[in-house]
């Protein structure tokens, strides 16, 4: 291997580890806005966020959040699948990955369900986020981010394993 192409492989192998890290940062910038909207509060106001538009601007945060989430994840799929496309499969390496990763991912509902999401997202709508809040024991008022999962379900892209987890999901939320 020469060295403009050691350093193009470096550079393909940084980029993959770029495309790791920013799932792992849109992941967990996803949890926060959701963390911050899901709470548990005794005797306090319904809500802590008092005014309509305050909670259409926090549910539209985080929709935008599950948006970038999956769009990286969709990125890191295409990268990866780049690699072993440019690098490993030319030279005969790892020869079994595209079984093992047909046979892990092709027909796992969650899977399917986030690639679904990203594919919603960009050639649809983005998913509707609502803020659901309940009272539960000892005066304790709940409140969490949901998807709502008949809504998902309009959508016409997903494949069987997606749609059939958000079935299921939609038949426990009704």
């Amino acid at each position: 291997m020469s060295e403009s192409e050691e350093r193009r492989a470096l550079n393909r192998v940084e980029y993959f580890s770029h495309s790791i890290e920013l799932v792992h940062r849109n992941y967990a910038i996803l949890i926060d806005g959701i963390d911050d909207t899901n709470y548990q509060r005794r005797n306090k106001p319904v809500s802590r966020f008092s005014n309509d538009w305050q909670r259409h601007d926090m549910l539209k945060e985080v929709s935008f959040r599950l948006h970038d989430y999956v769009a990286a994840v969709k990125s890191l799929v295409d990268h990866s699948r780049r690699l072993y496309d440019k690098w490993y499969e030319p030279v005969g390496r790892l020869s079994g990955y595209p079984a093992r990763r047909d046979a892990t991912f092709v027909d796992d509902g969650l899977v399917r369900t986030v690639h679904g999401l990203r594919e919603m997202a960009l050639h649809q709508e983005l998913p509707n986020v609502t803020l659901v809040r309940t009272w539960g024991e000892r005066d304790l008022l709940k409140a969490r981010v949901v998807v709502k999962t008949n809504d998902l379900l309009r959508y016409e892209g997903w494949k069987s394993a997606a749609r059939l987890l958000c079935g299921r999901r939609a038949l426990k939320s009704t």
